[in-house]
């Protein structure tokens, strides 16, 4: 029930008037109807938004998904395309590296063997082929001189001076090397030395007068090493064979008198 403010009567709550008076009164029942409306109205506006912004969402994560995946191809397809580049570099250098090298030994080859090489007039200085090395009993053959120049003894051709004859009698030992064999033989007017020595170890030979001469080096091998010199003797000079090594070196002498004694026998 209701109380009429202006004539106090009592009425109706349904009733938006008072039927004494006529006064009216605020409908609070349409109120509250509408009120409902309005918040029915906002949850379903809110609810179509919300629906609307996971929509939007599902695209915008779709896409960026996508973006991630096109991005991780791209990645790795760079990442492939470095690591081949960096292999061909890779390989550049190391044929680059071994031009590099091959050109330099062939320079240095070029330049010792045609730049640098001893061209003493009166000198030939070279190593013997191994299949022909001079042998202890295998001396060359000499031609044979006419019968009625020169003396035959027991049926033999005497040796002459182009036919190489010992220099030495015994081996000439060094700390490391070992002469065991000196022959002289005369050969377009100059002296032929062959010599025959053993090596414990590597090193270069050298001959030398003291004064001009200076014939080397012969590249010295472990074992057995065969090689010769030519050369104008001087009277009375004296000519050192000097064997170097990493160490120290082996020298020994050959005389002027030992040479030419050993032809004039």
């Amino acid at each position: 029930m209701r109380t009429c403010e202006n004539c106090k009567k009592v009425f109706d709550d349904d009733m938006n008037y008072c039927p004494y008076c006529g006064t009216k009164y605020h409908d609070y029942h349409e109120d509250l109807k509408n009120v409902m409306d309005e918040l029915f109205d906002e949850e379903t506006n809110v609810s179509k938004e919300k629906q609307d912004d996971v929509e939007r969402t599902q695209v915008i994560n779709v896409g960026k998904e996508e973006k991630t995946v096109v991005s991780r191809v791209e990645k790795q397809k760079k990442l492939k395309e470095e690591k081949e580049n960096n292999m061909l570099n890779k390989i550049l250098l190391v044929l680059i590296a071994l031009l590099v090298v091959v050109f330099l030994g062939g320079s240095y080859f070029i330049v010792k063997t045609y730049f640098f090489k001893n061209n003493n007039d009166t000198v030939v200085n070279e190593k013997l082929p191994e299949n022909e090395q001079p042998q202890e009993n295998d001396e060359p053959s000499a031609p044979l001189p006419d019968e009625d120049d020169v003396p035959q003894k027991d049926d033999q051709v005497q040796d002459t001076s182009d036919t190489p004859v010992n220099v030495i009698d015994e081996s000439m030992e060094g700390e490391n090397v070992t002469i065991t064999a000196i022959r002289a033989s005369n050969e377009d007017g100059q002296i032929r030395l062959d010599i025959t020595c053993d090596s414990k170890t590597t090193g270069e030979i050298y001959l030398s007068d003291g004064a001009s001469l200076n014939i080397g080096p012969i590249q010295l091998r472990e074992g057995s090493n065969s090689f010769y010199f030519t050369l104008n003797v001087r009277e009375n000079a004296q000519y050192t064979l000097s064997f170097q090594y990493e160490g120290g070196q082996d020298q020994m002498v050959v005389t002027y008198d030992m040479i030419m004694g050993a032809l004039t026998e």
